[in-house]
């Protein structure tokens, strides 16, 4: 499904992820800033949400969405890898199933939320 979409459906699918958890983390952490980064357009930068707690700790929120449900791998860019290894531990991915594939409405009671923190501690 996802080799078949277009550029254009593949970044409403994003949004619609990135959407989704940045809700997520402004209900479930009340107490830290939330940002997302990529609300206004796409920035560039290796990271979607930055989460900045009570004591100005920084937690950087890269989201990988799919429309799948098992799709358990996904492509993560040079310039995220590098950052992922500068921040280590402060640098989270959470990897959104089952978004609508309009990247507009849905049923979001099927979406699915995985969180794998400090990535690169995963892959030595």
């Amino acid at each position: 499904v996802a080799s078949k979409m277009s550029d254009v459906a593949r970044r409403r699918i994003g949004e619609w992820g990135e959407r989704f958890v940045y809700q997520f983390l402004k209900k479930t952490k009340a107490s830290s800033q939330v940002v997302w980064i990529n609300e206004r357009a796409e920035t560039g930068k290796p990271y979607d949400i930055l989460i900045t707690d009570a004591l100005g700790r920084k937690t950087y929120i890269e989201v990988k969405t799919t429309v799948r449900l098992d799709l358990a791998t996904f492509a993560i860019s040079w310039n995220e890898l590098l950052f992922a290894v500068e921040v280590g531990r402060r640098y989270h991915i959470y990897r959104v199933f089952a978004a609508p594939c309009d990247g507009e409405s849905g049923d979001a009671s099927r979406v699915r939320v995985v969180t794998v923190e400090n990535p690169v501690q995963r892959i030595h």
